[in-house]
């Protein structure tokens, strides 16, 4: 082999392992938000079963990082939803948010039933539809009672959802 072509060939062999150097963490950095686990699915604990009176909605704001394509976000409020005891070891977790137009609902103790000041609309203690032009109830959150050192807690998978049509549809 001549001196010429050892030198042509040793720099493209280095250029080539180089070029292999960048691409690698140049790949892991295009296709990161792809292999990134969904945070959706992530139980969430919420409130301790005893500090909730039964029948009586209670507000709990939910706060988390939140990321962004490859933007992670400082702690904050996520979203929020209605925490209602119907018996001694029984929940109904709504969200907040009115499945007609996305504002937020109310409760309004005096009449029992949440209240969504956008279009009037009226729903039950159970998350049922009195009144209003909306297509369906309150979106209803999956929820279980977990024991956390001995005591039982209230804990959801949150999730938001298409507002304005009949289903309940998680948005992505």
């Amino acid at each position: 082999m001549q001196r010429r072509s050892f030198f042509h060939w040793a720099s493209a062999m280095l250029s080539g392992a180089y070029l292999a150097l960048l691409a690698v963490p140049g790949v892991g950095f295009l296709t990161e938000p792809f292999r990134r686990k969904s945070k959706s699915s992530k139980s969430r604990k919420l409130v301790r079963v005893k500090d909730l009176e039964v029948g009586v909605p209670r507000r709990v704001v939910l706060r988390d990082q939140r990321t962004d394509a490859w933007t992670k976000y400082a702690e904050g409020t996520i979203g929020a939803v209605w925490v209602v005891r119907t018996g001694e070891s029984q929940v109904d977790v709504f969200s907040v948010v009115c499945p007609h137009l996305g504002c937020p609902v109310d409760y309004v103790a005096e009449e029992k039933q949440f209240f969504c000041p956008c279009h009037a609309a009226s729903y039950a203690a159970n998350g049922t539809t009195i009144a209003g032009p909306q297509k369906r109830g309150l979106d209803r959150l999956e929820s279980k009672i977990e024991s956390v050192g001995g005591e039982p807690w209230v804990s959801i998978v949150f999730a938001k959802f298409e507002p304005g049509i009949l289903e309940q549809v998680p948005l992505v």
